[in-house]
């Protein structure tokens, strides 16, 4: 395993309290093998198809909070997930959060990375994790898992600061610029 920029981690740690990754769904099996970081609070799904992910970051040692966007008119418990999330980030000031997930966009930041920063004052640090050998699942997010033996190059983005107090133009150019920024570490491969 080779980190990058891990400066960006003291540096969210100093001048922030901590952090909150932003990780492509497309990326979390490898960002999960390759996380030195410490024990961090992730946000899951509820689904059954996200029980084998879930059950393997546990093991790695850190804490999944599970919840799930809105299906319909019916909530899939995340608001509670959400709020869950901003009392353990507040408490252990580091996690990770996949913004495209659970169901895509692919790529594409949806507005909830945002307000946990908000409500926590951590920082965003942008994560990828390219492994030089992986296998690719036909699946929304084209998932990739290392194959055994890869290399790890694990990239740590520059922090974003996030204010407490946001217009919704704030919001939405703080969110292109979580997408830009993540995107920004993902090499082209990841992105076929």
């Amino acid at each position: 395993m080779r980190e990058h920029g891990r400066e960006n981690l003291d540096i969210a740690r100093q001048e922030h309290g901590g952090f909150i990754f932003s990780v492509w769904h497309q990326n979390l099996i490898a960002a999960a093998f390759g996380q030195k970081a410490g024990k961090l609070v992730l946000l899951g799904s509820k689904s059954r198809t996200a029980d084998p992910i879930v059950r393997f970051t546990e093991t790695l040692g850190h804490e999944v909070v599970r919840g799930s966007s809105a299906g319909g008119n019916r909530d899939k418990g995340g608001k509670a997930a959400k709020q869950a999330m901003i009392i353990k980030l507040a408490e252990h000031k580091q996690g990770a959060v996949t913004p495209d997930g659970p169901r895509g966009p692919a790529f594409k930041a949806k507005p909830g990375i945002v307000a946990m920063a908000s409500e926590t004052g951590l920082a965003i640090v942008p994560l990828c994790v390219k492994a030089t050998r992986y296998w690719q699942f036909k699946s929304w997010d084209k998932i990739q898992m290392p194959k055994p033996f890869a290399t790890l190059d694990v990239y740590y983005g520059p922090p974003i600061a996030v204010a407490a107090d946001l217009s919704e133009e704030q919001r939405a150019a703080l969110l292109d610029q979580v997408a830009e920024a993540t995107n920004a570490l993902t090499p082209a491969s990841h992105a076929d």
